[in-house]
């Protein structure tokens, strides 16, 4: 059985924690979506314009991280016959191109 993942959670509890990825993703969307630009809200200070926009550039970052952790997630628990060479193919280059690692 060499090469063979066992998961140390059940699968049902891996498709839940997917599922959490997910619904952050989605909360914190709703919030990047939420935030008004400053010329609209009245405020014309270029610096908080520019730090608001680093910020909601920062934030989808982590929604996007959120999102792909939550399908990678999900894909593992669904197939409990992965290789543990295949599992980290599902993770290559995750770390380094979403966390600019």
């Amino acid at each position: 059985m060499s090469g063979e993942v066992d998961l140390l959670i059940d699968p049902d509890e891996a498709l839940g924690h997917a599922q959490d990825h997910v619904e952050a993703a989605d909360d914190l969307q709703g919030v990047l979506n939420g935030i008004v630009p400053v010329a609209e809200a009245g405020m014309a200070a270029t610096l908080v314009q520019a730090l608001l926009e680093r910020v909601m550039t920062e934030s989808q970052a982590i929604v996007d991280t959120h999102s792909v952790v939550g399908g990678i997630v999900a894909g593992i628990a669904r197939d409990t016959t992965l290789t543990d060479e295949q599992v980290s193919e599902e993770f290559a280059g995750f770390d380094e191109e979403l966390l600019g690692l």
